[in-house]
C-alpha cells in the first residue's frame, strides 16, 4: 500500500510541476524541492550531476592554473601547485582544519593541494563567501572570486553582469572554463 501511495503521490506531483512550471511560481519550486527529496533515484541523479559538474570544474581550473604540473609555483603570487593555493588561502585552511595543519611545501602534493582548492572552491567561495556578499553561485562568480579574489569581485558586483569590470586574465579565466577556449 506505502508503494502505491508513493506513486500516487509521484504522479501527482509530477502534474502539478508540469502545470506549474510556465508560470515559474515559489510555491512550485517548493514542490519541486520536496519531490526530488520524496524521490531517491531523482536525488541521487541530482547527486551525481552535481559531483560530476564539480569534478569537471576543477579538472578546467587545475588545467588552466598548472597545465596539471603539481610542482607548479608562480613566484610572482606566491601560489603553489595544481590548483596554485596562496597563503592566504593556506592560512585560512589551518585555521578552520586545526588537526590537519599543512605547511606550503605540503602544497606541492597534489592530493592535498586539490583538496585544499576543492574545499576554497566549493566551501568558502561557493557556500559562504558568494552568499555572504550577496552573490549568486554562478559559474562566473565562482571562478571570478578564484582567480580574482572574492574581495576584488564583491566590490564590483555579479561578474557576468560586469564582465568588463574584470581584468582580461579573469574574462579570458571564464571563458576557458566554460567553454575550453
Amino acid at each position: 500500500m506505502k508503494t502505491i501511495n508513493k506513486i500516487l503521490t509521484i504522479a501527482a506531483l509530477s502534474s502539478i510541476l508540469i502545470a506549474g512550471s510556465a508560470s515559474n511560481s515559489s510555491p512550485t519550486k517548493e514542490i519541486y524541492k520536496n519531490f526530488i527529496s520524496m524521490n531517491p533515484i531523482i536525488s541521487l541523479k541530482k547527486e551525481e550531476s552535481i559531483l560530476e559538474y564539480r569534478k569537471k570544474l576543477v579538472e578546467k581550473i587545475i588545467e588552466r592554473e598548472s597545465s596539471g604540473n603539481p610542482k607548479a609555483h608562480k613566484k610572482s603570487t606566491g601560489a603553489i601547485g595544481l590548483m596554485q593555493i596562496t597563503s592566504p588561502v593556506l592560512k585560512e585552511w589551518n585555521v578552520y582544519h586545526p588537526k590537519e595543519r599543512y605547511t606550503k611545501y605540503q602544497l606541492f602534493d597534489p592530493e592535498i593541494n586539490r583538496k585544499i582548492g576543492e574545499w576554497y572552491l566549493f566551501k568558502r567561495i561557493e557556500e559562504h563567501y558568494l552568499p555572504f556578499y550577496g552573490l549568486e553561485a554562478s559559474i562566473e562568480n565562482k571562478i571570478a572570486a578564484y582567480n580574482w579574489g572574492i574581495d576584488k569581485l564583491r566590490k564590483i558586483g555579479d561578474a557576468a553582469e560586469n564582465l568588463e569590470k574584470l581584468p582580461s586574465e579573469t574574462r579570458k579565466y571564464i571563458e576557458f572554463v566554460k567553454n575550453g577556449e
